[in-house]
């Protein structure tokens, strides 16, 4: 457990002692966030009291943190989402590459002995290169 400091502070012209294990920078940063947000209320509203003026400056904070914890979470959801459509891409791209290294191993297995060492394809016929399926012809569509 680390050891608790006190750290002087004003807001709204009031002096606190706050007893705190944060370090002394982020309450002193707090605290004048806070001063700064109080002072803005009473300028643009010279009759609200001080009690008033804290009170609207809590509200404020408090809608600030309640919008930003719940972009936190939509992020948070969005990321275990994407999170599980990576996972799923990765094992479909794992079983994707074991389909191919099986193809290319049956394709290796039907070659003729002399053509083992060096791997020659054919020209393709007139007819599949009209439907797209040789080296000349355009492909539709992929699926």
């Amino acid at each position: 457990m680390s050891e608790k400091t006190l750290i002087n502070v004003r807001i709204g012209g009031v002096p606190y002692t706050i007893k705190t294990d944060e370090p002394g920078v982020n309450v002193e940063r707090a605290a004048a966030d806070v001063d700064r947000r109080i002072a803005a209320h009473q300028r643009d509203a010279e009759w609200l009291s001080s009690e008033k003026a804290l009170a609207l400056t809590a509200i404020e904070l408090a809608d600030r943190y309640l919008r930003l914890k719940d972009e936190v979470d939509n992020v948070n959801a969005r990321y275990r989402e994407t999170s599980k459509q990576l996972f799923y891409l990765q094992k479909e791209t794992d079983e994707l590459k074991q389909q191919l290294f099986l193809l290319q191993r049956g394709v290796k297995d039907e070659q003729p002995e002399e053509a083992e060492d060096e791997y020659v394809q054919d020209e393709p016929a007139d007819e599949d290169v009209s439907r797209g399926y040789g080296y000349g012809g355009e492909v539709d569509s992929f699926v």
